[in-house]
């Protein structure tokens, strides 16, 4: 994937009134915390329902931002789906809360941040909203924005801030 390289502490510089920086917190669980791409939101609970049917689609380089609400209480990433995610495309992915199966993620090669772990798998009863504007760390997260991570943190934009084509 030939991708523009950037540092999050520059883009920072250099359009800090064009975009918010998320709280720090997440930990990445594939040992790559380096990526960029639209924002696709979705939102669920204890719930990866919805998940599965998302990571089903051509990822074409976007990002999944999942609204978990800091669950931690049960995984809504493991390594099957987050092969999956890889498999199709997707950029990345950024949950407010947990994953698990933390050996088979770390052996990805897509960027995976999350809040922490457990062990328990979640319902996958597919509840949730896709498409909808979530808040995580008192960011307001919509669907098309550019999310830019690396090792210093997180930073979303309305527009994308990289130069060259995505």
């Amino acid at each position: 994937m030939s991708t523009p390289y950037f540092y999050t502490a520059d883009l920072c510089d250099a359009h800090a009134a064009r975009l918010h920086v998320l709280a720090p917190g997440f930990t990445a669980f594939t040992g790559q915390s380096h990526m960029m791409g639209p924002v696709e939101t979705l939102s669920c609970h204890n719930d990866n329902g919805l998940i599965k049917q998302v990571l089903d689609e051509p990822g074409q380089g976007r990002i999944l931002v999942i609204d978990g609400q800091a669950s931690l209480n049960h995984a809504l990433i493991g390594g099957n789906l987050g092969l999956k995610a890889q498999e199709r495309g997707w950029a990345g992915l950024v949950i407010d809360g947990a994953v698990r199966d933390r050996h088979e993620l770390a052996t990805l090669s897509i960027a995976i941040l999350a809040l922490g772990s457990s062990p328990l798998k979640s319902a996958q009863s597919g509840a949730g909203e896709r498409g909808q504007p979530i808040s995580i760390r008192n960011t307001v997260i919509r669907r098309g924005m550019w999310l830019y991570s690396d090792q210093d943190g997180l930073v979303i934009s309305a527009q994308p801030l990289h130069t060259g084509s995505a």
